[in-house]
């Protein structure tokens, strides 16, 4: 889980090192380093909120590492290009999950060997 003590306390000092050098190049490198460091933390936090949300609800080790998988490979914070998507993906995959179960396993098992010989 993210901490939010933590995230404060690297800003902060980000920030004394701001003000310190705000008058050169440094400073500009600082302000930088603090937008780099909050986007990071929010990025965090939306891998966290999605991975938490899975776990509560598969089962499946394959599925599990699925979601793993989609959430390693996205970068980036934005609503509709990364964290929805994922929400899409992970919602699709717990729905998948619960039909599943629901198939009468044997015919399931005899469709998916069919279709693997395909």
């Amino acid at each position: 889980m993210v901490n939010k003590s933590r995230i404060q306390s690297n800003l902060n000092q980000i920030e004394k090192l701001y003000q310190k050098y705000m008058s050169g190049r440094r400073g500009l490198y600082f302000s930088k380093l603090a937008i780099i460091e909050a986007c990071g933390w929010i990025e965090e936090s939306m891998d966290n909120i999605l991975r938490g949300y899975a776990n509560k609800r598969l089962k499946e080790p394959k599925n599990l590492r699925s979601v793993e998988n989609l959430i390693k490979r996205t970068y980036g914070f934005h609503y509709e290009d990364n964290f929805r998507d994922m929400l899409i993906h992970i919602i699709g995959i717990i729905k998948l999950e619960i039909l599943e179960q629901i198939f009468d396993q044997h015919k399931f098992t005899q469709m998916t060997r069919a279709n693997s010989g395909l």
